[in-house]
């Protein structure tokens, strides 16, 4: 179990396909959520949201997030990391 994808990255995880379970508060009653990861060789970025081909509808609350390569870490899941971080957001 991990607080963020950097915690992740420096007890040995690398893989960019998969999601991970992160709980970003120490609180145990914190609920758990799924996110992507993004290594860089360096650092491990928790990755919020990936826009592809926009075919999934994100205007719906998705709390677990998603499963595909569009993702969204959901509301939830959003204010959850922004409580212990600050953000780079990266527009392509």
């Amino acid at each position: 179990l991990y607080s963020d994808c950097q915690d992740a990255f420096e007890q040995g995880e690398e893989d960019d396909t998969k999601l991970y379970n992160i709980r970003p508060s120490s609180s145990v009653k914190a609920n758990l959520f799924k996110v992507r990861c993004i290594f860089d060789g360096t650092n491990g970025w928790t990755m919020i949201l990936n826009r592809g081909s926009g075919s999934v509808d994100f205007s719906k609350n998705r709390p677990n997030g998603g499963g595909n390569i569009e993702f969204w870490a959901g509301k939830r899941g959003l204010n959850l990391v922004l409580r212990r971080h600050t953000i780079v957001v990266t527009l392509v």
